[in-house]
């Protein structure tokens, strides 16, 4: 039986056994789309059995809408992760932010706690040294 809505709960399961790639690409900037700003992806996962032809139909901006508007953006992408999978493990991949998975986010992020964390002694230490002049 179907929801309310209508449509199939995104967690139900596909009918395929298929082993395929789960590859996951990270794109150079949001992509603008209808959505507001704050939506903008900047990662596609996807499955495919044959991912080099995957990929080629990606870069000719065909097989999917967000690569086309990557294409119409000039937003270039690469991929990130690759690994073995059906469609059932790509779909809860899908449930999970892709920026979690991504070495490009994830280094960014590293990156940015190391510059946080400076600046949070520094902040600390000129409150040590300004009190205590007082």
């Amino acid at each position: 039986m179907l929801p309310p809505s209508g449509r199939r709960p995104r967690t139900a399961p596909v009918d395929s056994g298929v082993m395929g790639h789960i590859y996951t690409v990270h794109f150079s900037a949001r992509i603008k789309t209808t959505a507001p700003p704050r939506h903008w992806p900047q990662h596609y996962t996807g499955w495919t059995a044959g991912l080099e032809a995957r990929l080629a139909a990606h870069a000719a901006g065909a097989g999917s809408v967000l690569f086309r508007l990557a294409i119409e953006q000039g937003i270039t992408w690469e991929v990130v992760d690759v690994r073995p999978g059906d469609r059932n493990r790509e779909r809860a991949m899908k449930q999970s932010s892709a920026t979690w998975r991504c070495p490009v986010c994830k280094a960014a992020r590293m990156a940015a706690d190391q510059g946080d964390d400076s600046e949070w002694q520094e902040t600390s230490t000129q409150r040590e040294l300004s009190t205590s002049a007082v």
